[in-house]
């Protein structure tokens, strides 16, 4: 499950026991964080996502494909992963 949030409050993400977990973090920081975890890098030309929020959890297993698709169910953004860099359209 993940939730989508606009507004300003505290964030937390860690990473315990097989899980990502994400507490009101934005997308600037999650993408930074998956960038070294999944060895990928983000090219973000769709800058109104870095004023968005996401609370939520992932399996460490997961790969960063189905982490995206889940994450745009709630902010409706676009992504196209050509070998390792992701690119938010």
């Amino acid at each position: 499950m993940i939730s989508y949030q606009n507004e300003k409050v505290e964030k937390h993400s860690s990473s315990t026991n097989g899980w990502i977990i994400l507490r009101n973090q934005p997308f600037s920081e999650i993408a930074k964080d998956r960038e070294r975890s999944h060895k990928v890098t983000f090219n973000i030309q769709n800058k109104q996502i870095f004023s968005s929020r996401y609370t939520g959890q992932f399996s460490t297993e997961d790969d960063i494909g189905k982490i995206l698709e889940i994450i745009r169910l709630t902010s409706h953004f676009k992504f196209e992963i050509a070998r390792d860099t992701i690119i938010i359209i």
